[in-house]
């Protein structure tokens, strides 16, 4: 697995760097165009090697800024957590939040009965029978 220190990387981005910028100088030196020099597979694999760099950079910037959020919600938590033991306190003191009185429910009318519908009887039709013979 790759280094996760971000000094590393850096020296990592800045050797790239300085690769790139002296191939580039000698391109530009041997008279290759700026549109001869973005074809060019040396150059356009140094530029990979610096994004791949500074994506690694941002990746180890991005899992030190989870750790400090998650270390300040931590503490948030214990917090409210401590706060409500204060308020808590023992059976009988009075402590902890107010208990909500229930309103009483109304009586609802009682539903009328409906009368049962009648169904109608269906006809069975007669089995046939069979002839003797």
């Amino acid at each position: 697995m790759g280094s996760t220190d971000r000094k590393i990387r850096e020296k990592q981005l800045k050797k790239a760097e300085e690769i790139f910028q002296a191939r580039k100088s000698r391109l530009t030196t041997e008279g290759v165009d700026a549109k001869k020099q973005s074809r060019d597979p040396g150059l356009r694999a140094l530029a990979a090697d610096l994004r791949k760099a500074k994506s690694r950079i941002a990746a180890i910037d991005k899992a030190a800024q989870h750790v400090r959020d998650t270390a300040e919600k931590d503490v948030k938590v214990k917090k409210e957590d401590a706060d409500k033991a204060k308020g808590k306190g023992k059976a009988g003191q009075g402590g902890g939040k107010p208990k909500k009185e229930k309103a009483e429910k109304a009586e609802k009318p009682e539903k009328a009965e409906k009368p049962e519908k009648a169904k109608p009887e269906k006809a069975k039709p007669e089995k046939a029978k069979p002839k003797a013979e």
